[in-house]
């Protein structure tokens, strides 16, 4: 078991992703590098926020159309482009990946459900308007293996058990 710790963990800034590693502060075990990072983030979605699927569609009902027709194109009212949380997610999801590391590297990334999506999105080659079809809930988790350079997707959307 010791094997599969984690050698780093980049987590969120946001109060729900540093809750969720809160437990591993106490854990002697736990020897990983933790770092915070911007790009985790969730997508800032505005006036959106907070709001169900119907409740959007009751006061926002135009926008809401054209989110679904082509999120690329969408700008969340008071919020951030689809896009550039996708171009922010990606790069930096890539960059850290080709990182050249002499030994074999366990990392653990703690961000939120729509940010994973767009990071998985690239991950697969998918369309981005293929967003909304990955299954990534709060409490879930996707395992990304890297061997010899190459990437494997275990699982996704997993249940902790």
């Amino acid at each position: 078991m010791k094997s599969r710790r984690p050698t780093a963990i980049y987590c969120s800034p946001l109060p729900h992703a540093v809750s969720t590693i809160a437990p591993l502060f106490n854990d002697d075990e736990v020897t990983a590098r933790i770092c915070y990072c911007s790009w985790l983030r969730e997508v800032d979605t505005g006036d959106w926020e907070g709001k169900t699927y119907n409740q959007v569609a009751d006061d926002y009902p135009e926008l809401l159309e054209a989110y679904l027709r082509d999120p690329t194109q969408h700008q969340f009212p008071r919020g951030e482009r689809l896009m550039a949380a996708y171009e922010r997610a990606s790069a930096a999801f890539r960059e850290l990946v080709c990182q050249d590391n002499d030994e074999p590297t366990r990392i653990v990334l703690v961000g939120h459900p729509w940010i994973n999506r767009l990071i998985l999105t690239d991950y697969c080659g998918a369309d981005i308007q293929d967003h909304r079809h990955i299954d990534q809930f709060p409490g879930r988790f996707t395992v990304i293996r890297y061997a010899f350079g190459e990437p494997e997707l275990q699982s996704i959307g997993a249940a902790v058990v």
